[in-house]
């Protein structure tokens, strides 16, 4: 019989979290995120600020691509799991366990990070104010605020996924090293008061002639183009420079008929004096 763990075991297994998001091209997305710097920004970009980074994929490789890198998260089972990464791959990033709504950090970064739709776990405004001034306060005058979010437009035009059996088509599998990692995702009806919902995450895992069950349960909220843009500059000072197509620079996002992503790009618009001590020299 399988093994069901209790709910939120799924950040308490990087490991097989990691599996079941291996399927990400990051060189591609950190392709893009060192593309918008430079489109933006009139200087190279020297270093980087992964938020919830979980297991720091993007982190990582920025470091390899030589960004002096701080990355984010709760999750002190993440955070291990990516040192154990960093090691590996022979680079160094700061790893620090703060929660992305109240962190302060004694110098900038040019560029920020928050990837795989983790700004939907903020599910209030004063947390996405508060947010977006603590990436302000984190990034230099001119940096940028590079955001994956999952595309709003299958939650108003796709039905509820109430029906169990739809929805376990659209489930994805990714196998390593002997592991087999199955992921299936549901979706409750979004609350059109608090733009949440409720989602289900669970991982099946085959492994050495085993199998286990893990299962998680959130509440996230659907992020909207103009909603998202309004918080940002509210907590931020942020201005928006675009959303885009699934990590294109040239395919500005319309109306999301075509990608199951939304990248938006932030600029900081915060100068001087507001950093305060918390400037520091690149």
């Amino acid at each position: 019989m399988d093994e069901v763990l209790e709910p939120t075991s799924v950040y308490t297994h990087p490991e097989l979290y990691d599996i079941a998001f291996g399927y990400r091209d990051i060189p591609r997305e950190v392709d893009f995120i060192e593309a918008a710097f430079a489109r933006y920004c009139a200087r190279p970009m020297k270093s980087a600020l992964d938020l919830a980074c979980g297991t720091a994929p993007h982190g990582i490789e920025l470091a390899r691509r030589g960004k002096v890198v701080t990355a984010i998260d709760r999750s002190p089972a993440m955070l291990d799991y990516a040192a154990e990464k960093a090691e590996i791959a022979g680079v160094e990033i700061d790893l620090v366990q703060a929660d992305i709504c109240d962190f302060e950090l004694d110098r900038t970064y040019d560029c920020a990070v928050c990837m795989l739709n983790s700004l939907a776990y903020l599910t209030d405004n004063r947390q996405f104010i508060a947010h977006f001034a603590c990436v302000a306060r984190a990034l230099a005058p001119d940096g940028i605020y590079v955001v994956e979010l999952a595309n709003p437009r299958s939650w108003v035009t796709d039905p509820p996924h109430s029906r169990r059996e739809r929805w376990d088509a659209q489930c994805w599998t990714v196998v390593r090293e002997g592991t087999r990692v199955r992921a299936t995702l549901y979706r409750d009806p979004m609350d059109l008061l608090t733009e949440t919902a409720r989602i289900e995450m669970t991982l099946d895992i085959t492994q050495r002639g085993t199998s286990k069950r893990i299962h998680d349960v959130s509440v996230q909220r659907v992020l909207f183009p103009q909603g998202l843009a309004a918080l940002a500059a509210a907590g931020g000072r942020f201005r928006l420079a675009g959303y885009f197509e699934d990590f294109d620079l040239e395919s500005r996002f319309t109306d999301g008929s075509r990608t199951n992503r939304m990248i938006g790009v932030f600029l900081n618009t915060r100068r001087g004096k507001e950093h305060g001590s918390a400037q520091a020299k690149l």
